[in-house]
């Protein structure tokens, strides 16, 4: 099994390109929804979360205000940091687990779709390491309109990640989404060949 390691920054579009695999039939893990269901009431990281962070960040259901505490841990380095050892070796475990399932199964790829790759050093669980970029102004203006940021707001984000630049320089590849649904896709269809 070939398991590959899809990055990038945010915004940069890795959500789109872990759909085009999907369509391509290949099985793709999103951190994110592994870190949305640790967040969950009974979630392997939701009591330490909410003792650390307090019963405020609770929806009157119980469940943890995502937003809320977004708006916390994006203004507060620290925060963010004390967030992230509450939630990564829940999601590295899920993560591993995957992989072992999709071996078990015989799936030819797994890709797991990870926003902190490199910042959480996952590169060894990887065959290979695709980084999806795009310029700063795209960046920018798709996480203001996706999220419904301020510019500000949006740079802080994307300052709490490693520049692209460097992402790209541990890559073995770049996707490059600049140019429209159609040239993304084109580069995908052209890495998956190179695998077959």
């Amino acid at each position: 099994m070939i398991a590959i390691g899809l990055t990038g920054g945010i915004a940069t579009g890795k959500s789109t390109v872990g759909e085009i695999l999907r369509r391509k039939g290949i099985e793709v893990v999103s951190a994110d929804e592994l870190v949305h269901q640790a967040l969950l009431p009974g979630g392997g990281s939701y009591h330490s979360v909410v003792k650390e962070f307090g019963r405020e960040i609770l929806l009157p259901d119980g469940k943890i205000n995502r937003k809320l505490l977004g708006e916390i841990v994006f203004k507060d380095d620290a925060a963010r940091r004390r967030l992230e050892q509450l939630t990564h070796p829940v999601v590295i475990e899920a993560i591993k687990q995957r992989l072992e399932s999709g071996a078990r199964a015989g799936n030819k790829i797994i890709v797991v779709e990870t926003p902190l790759l490199f910042e959480v050093g996952l590169c060894d669980l990887f065959d290979y390491i695709w980084v999806v970029s795009s310029t700063r102004e795209r960046q920018l203006e798709r996480i203001c309109k996706r999220d419904r940021l301020t510019e500000e707001e949006a740079e802080r984000r994307i300052a709490a990640q490693l520049p692209l630049e460097e992402k790209e320089r541990k890559a073995d590849a770049v996707i490059y989404n600049n140019n429209g649904l159609e040239a993304l896709e084109k580069q995908v269809v052209d890495l998956l060949k190179t695998l077959e």
